[in-house]
This record gives structure tokens, sequence and C-alpha cells, in this order.
């Protein structure tokens, strides 16, 4: 019987238990930036943080290249902000 692979690092359930926001940043030109109430959108609890951007639109320009992380900053080692106009 083979499991579904575990989520990469930390997961939207876990932020959500946690009562803790995902910032979600454009890296199309527009650089838009946003903390989501994770209670508030529908996304999966075993999404990790990280892939979370794939599922997202920018409001401001309707970009699909989002940057996603926890809201108070806590990054995961080794990642790092991207600038507006750069892929991540």
């Amino acid at each position: 019987m083979s499991e579904a692979a575990a989520p990469k690092g930390l997961t939207l359930g876990e932020l959500r238990a946690a009562g803790r926001k995902l910032h979600a940043y454009c890296t199309d030109d527009c650089g838009h930036e946003r903390d989501l109430d994770l209670a508030r959108i529908a996304l999966p609890a075993n999404l990790a943080v990280a892939e979370a951007g794939g599922r997202l639109k920018c409001r401001e320009c309707g970009g699909k290249r989002i940057y996603t992380l926890p809201a108070d900053g806590e990054a995961e080692a080794g990642t790092r902000k991207p600038e507006a106009g750069k892929a991540k």
C-alpha cells in the first residue's frame, strides 16, 4: 500500500491551528503584498506553505507568481522574499 507524499515544511493546517496568517507576495511586476486569514480561504490543510502560492492569484494585477510564507516572517531556512518582476 503506498502512502501519499508528505508536504515539505510547514503546512497551512499547522498555520491555521496556531491562529497564524499566510503572507502572500506577488512576484510579477506589481509587488502587491497581503496577509491572508486562512480561516477565510479554501486551501487544503495539508498543503505546504511554500506551495500555496501556486494556487493563488494577485488581486491587483492578476499575476499567478505568488510567493508565500508565514505572516509573522518565520520563513523556512534558506528562503527569502524575491524581488517583484523576478521568478521565484
